[in-house]
């Protein structure tokens, strides 16, 4: 599972983006953070957030990946885009992405199954926290967040 976070700031117009794998046991194999600048409303940021992470995973060669998060109105537009007529290019851009992983599925969690994901994106607009990663494994300091938040899973 690949859970994403976000968080936008209006005013400054940065938004910092998180993710967070798991594997079926919901042990964290990786996490990630990253920001982006002059984005110019949420619904732009909810986008970008969803199409880094799938790149993302992309890029690491996981072929089998459930991409979590709060994002139902995205998610919903790519299972069902007849009932979102409003998202048709959302769930284009999305569907596009997608193809890039081999078995991708969409799931709406709720904030506390995504908590550690929300977090260390907030870090980068609460924090200022502009530098990018990806680490393996987990660190010291979120260690009992991301077992906290397994039990949610």
């Amino acid at each position: 599972m690949c859970n994403i976070g976000y968080d936008w700031n209006k005013q400054s117009r940065i938004l910092g983006v998180a993710w967070v794998v798991r594997n079926h046991r919901g042990v964290v194999l990786f996490h990630s953070r990253s920001s982006f600048a002059q984005i110019p409303n949420k619904e732009e940021a909810r986008l970008q957030a969803i199409l880094w992470a799938v790149e993302s995973m992309a890029s690491l060669k996981l072929s089998k990946v459930v991409f979590a998060g709060q994002f139902k109105e995205e998610f919903e537009a790519v299972m069902k885009p007849m009932d979102w007529p409003l998202y048709v290019f959302q769930s284009g851009e999305i569907s596009k992405a997608l193809l890039a992983v081999k078995d991708a599925q969409l799931l709406v969690v709720s904030r506390n199954s995504n908590r550690g994901a929300s977090l260390i994106a907030t870090s980068v607009t609460r924090e200022n926290r502009h530098q990018s990663y990806v680490v393996s494994g987990l660190s010291g300091l979120l260690f009992e967040l991301f077992v906290n938040e397994g039990r949610f899973l």
